[in-house]
């Protein structure tokens, strides 16, 4: 199980197959849950375009003709 070392400032290196597994990069921003236990879970907040790239195309309807305004 990767482990992280908290800094004098509060801070963690996430280790980087954790970042690889989720796909976290510099500047991505992350939320936190606590939960039961004295545990925590982490949720990459920021979205790449390749992670939604085509989520809409299969709600769109284009089966419909556009009329030809003139």
């Amino acid at each position: 199980m990767p482990t992280a070392v908290i800094t004098g400032k509060g801070q963690i290196t996430i280790p980087i197959e954790i970042r690889n597994l989720l796909c976290l990069g510099k500047g991505d921003k992350i939320d936190f849950r606590i939960m039961k236990k004295r545990k925590i879970a982490f949720t990459p907040v920021t979205c790449r375009t390749s992670d939604v790239f085509g989520i809409l195309s299969e709600k769109l309807n284009y089966g419909h003709r556009m009329e030809k305004l003139s």
